[in-house]
């Protein structure tokens, strides 16, 4: 199991800590979801977890191993791939993961040509780094997190300026780790890639963590909005709709959004105001508005 406990990074003495009191954990076989606005702490969280930045207190652990503590023993189960990877810009691509793999002692000799291939860079092995295109970087930097065969990945916002066939040939790899027991967290502002791909979600705002979901639950509760029509709307019945959670109207249908709805609730409450409800149905639950609405009831 992957482990955060109360984990707490302050960069600067009095100013307010990137992330403050980070809790959860994952487990092998589960794909987890890190969902948060720019500056929310995705990235501080997957550093510390990393052992590439030291936490201000509070811990990771993984299998156990102290990040900090224990590093050796927990990085050796652990596959990182940073949002901007950086390597050698006139290195050769297939000496340098070589390189990288003859640091890891159980790595076998054939294992970086076997990841190369795998990534469609074994014809570019002699290619100096600096003349890969954006999308094969991304594919170098997760052989390089693969080359231990690690149980554990953090994946910082692998999809970023990636084609759709790149987008679609990592999808299948987190789908292949997954079924192969490993456990992956995944930081994407692609909201939609992590609905997907997630087991379960977890949103950070300002540095903290404002809700867990499952994927069960956030299709069921969701940005859960509500469609209504009623035979007539005026000023009355938007006040009493916002009472439930954020009210949009277009001519006699309406939107309510939250992420708390009780649909029994709103009907009685429109019956009982003199309404004439005639449609009430769920929304289909999308991350984005769900994350979006989690954002403006924790302001």
């Amino acid at each position: 199991m992957l482990e955060f406990a109360g984990l707490t990074k302050q960069y600067d003495p009095g100013q307010t800590p990137a992330i403050a009191d980070v809790t959860f954990s994952l487990s092998p076989g589960e794909v987890v979801g890190l969902v948060g606005l720019n500056g929310a702490g995705k990235s501080t969280t997957l550093r510390v977890a990393a052992g590439v930045i030291l936490p201000t207190s509070g811990h990771v652990a993984v299998d156990g191993r102290d990040i900090v503590e224990a590093k050796s023993q927990a990085s050796e189960l652990l596959g990182w791939v940073p949002e901007a990877p950086v390597h050698d810009a006139t290195s050769r691509i297939g000496p340098l993961l070589s390189y990288y793999a003859e640091l890891c002692p159980k790595v076998p000799p054939a294992r970086p040509i076997e990841l190369l291939e795998t990534w469609g860079l074994g014809a570019f092995a002699t290619r100096k780094y600096r003349t890969l295109s954006l999308g094969q970087r991304m594919r170098f930097a997760i052989a390089c997190a693969e080359l231990q065969d690690p149980r554990y990945y953090l994946l910082d916002e692998v999809f970023n300026g990636i084609d759709a066939e790149g987008i679609h040939a990592i999808r299948r790899w987190i789908a292949s780790r997954q079924e192969a027991g490993s456990a992956v967290l995944l930081s994407s502002h692609q909201l939609g890639e992590v609905q997907q791909l997630a087991d379960r979600v977890v949103f950070l705002h300002q540095g903290k963590v404002v809700s867990i979901r499952s994927r069960e639950q956030i299709a069921s509760v969701g940005s859960a909005a509500l469609l209504l029509t009623l035979d007539r709307v005026d000023a009355a019945v938007l006040e009493l709709l916002k009472t439930f959670g954020s009210v949009s109207v277009r001519g006699n249908q309406l939107r309510v959004a939250g992420s708390r709805l009780d649909p029994a609730a709103i009907n009685a409450a429109l019956v009982q105001g003199g309404r004439r409800v005639l449609r009430l149905e769920p929304e289909e639950a999308e991350l984005e508005s769900y994350f979006l609405e989690l954002v403006k009831e924790s302001a």
